[in-house]
């Protein structure tokens, strides 16, 4: 999508919804710093987001999918769980899937592919690199009012972008639990060729979403559609330069190799230092777009083949050239802002709220189809 999400459903939502809804741009939350509504009640909830529905398909974004958070605060990043731990995924995701499957192999008998292994490994609580999403925005707003936080609770929403043309860079982004050393592999080894360089990035441009299917009631009842985090992709042999400008602007992002003189030559307002792991330079969706026009600019008879492949000629440009981070690659600040809106709900109306799902159905014993939460849901309407 070219177009801002965020903007889109701004410019098309802002003069239907009276203003006591709109929250300040002022009063935003640096993290979430995007197009955000408050509501206090159900039926203002389910206004908003029939509205969003509407807007999305007739802007060709298609289906919404939804996040409850308990604390509507930057503390609940959008970061899956196995990002939130201290050691770095390379440390401790394999030794988690591998300790699972040895100890309750029966459990796991059927499940074919990693993405789906992942989702059942997240439904019972290990710490994964997926995130949960729901299609049903009441299973989001039952998440963001079920807790007794002190602050208000906001339910996140961005577009859907599962799709069937991403399954096999989903798949093996899934299993990379099977590698304990990241430096002993490239992004070469992770997407098959190097010539797919090209459809990577542009794969992972998109927030990459996936349906699981393994499934059992709680997935059914939830609506599930989970985002996948690729690893962070380092560049072993450049670093970014940003050239200054006299009017004092951003300037020009342009890319070089630690070899190539002109580098000293450049009057720069800074050049992005290399990461500290491996003495590389970290590339982001951003950067990585950037690298990959300069070289397009560089090369006037550079072959992108409609965004797919490499000119065969340079693909010694980028042979050997990317290595695996051991971290997640998180959503960065540009992506936040535009291709998600958030709803907050106001903290003192959150029992009215989780009261009135119940009555349509919408209580911990459906969204926790398990006999013990029904039992649970009982004994709290009868003690």
């Amino acid at each position: 999508m070219n177009s801002c999400f965020s903007s889109i459903v701004k410019q098309k939502i802002i003069n239907r919804l009276s203003d006591d809804l709109i929250v300040d741009s002022k009063k935003l939350d640096q993290y979430y710093n995007h197009f955000t509504m408050k509501v206090s009640t159900l039926s203002e909830y389910i206004d908003i987001v029939t509205k969003l529905a509407t807007i999305s398909k007739k802007s060709n974004y298609g289906c919404l999918v939804f996040r409850g958070h308990s604390d509507y605060s930057s503390e609940y990043k959008l970061i899956p769980t196995i990002a939130r731990t201290s050691k770095g995924t390379e440390e401790i995701e394999g030794s988690m899937v591998n300790e699972m499957l040895i100890l309750r192999p029966e459990e796991f008998e059927g499940i074919n592919s990693d993405f789906d292994l992942l989702a059942k490994l997240q439904h019972f609580g290990l710490p994964t690199r997926l995130l949960d999403f729901t299609y049903n925005p009441l299973i989001a707003l039952y998440f963001a009012c079920s807790s007794k936080s002190k602050n208000d609770s906001r339910v996140v929403c961005t577009y859907d972008t599962s799709d069937t043309s991403t399954e096999d860079l989903v798949e093996k982004i899934c299993g990379m639990y099977r590698f304990y050393d990241y430096k002993a592999i490239s992004l070469d080894n992770l997407i098959g060729n190097i010539s797919h360089l090209r459809r990577y990035h542009l794969q992972t441009r998109e927030l990459l979403m996936a349906k699981p299917k393994y499934s059992n009631e709680r997935i059914k009842h939830q609506a599930a559609v989970f985002m996948i985090f690729p690893n962070e992709i380092n560049d072993l042999r450049s670093r970014m330069v940003v050239c200054g400008k006299a009017n004092g602007d951003e300037g020009q992002y342009k890319f070089f190799s630690y070899k190539e003189k002109e580098i000293e030559r450049l009057k720069c307002i800074r050049e992005e230092p290399p990461n500290i792991y491996d003495n590389t330079f970290k590339l982001n969706w951003d950067s990585f777009d950037k690298l990959l026009k300069y070289y397009t600019e560089k090369f006037t008879d550079f072959n992108s083949n409609n965004g797919i492949t490499i000119n065969p000629k340079y693909s010694y440009i980028f042979n050997d050239r990317f290595s695996i981070g051991r971290n997640i690659q998180t959503i960065d600040e540009k992506r936040l802002s535009e291709s998600f809106i958030s709803i907050i709900i106001d903290k003192k109306h959150r029992k009215k709220i989780i009261d009135d799902l119940s009555t349509i159905g919408i209580d911990k014993a459906f969204v926790f189809p398990e006999l013990e939460y029904t039992a649970e849901t009982i004994k709290n309407k009868y003690i």
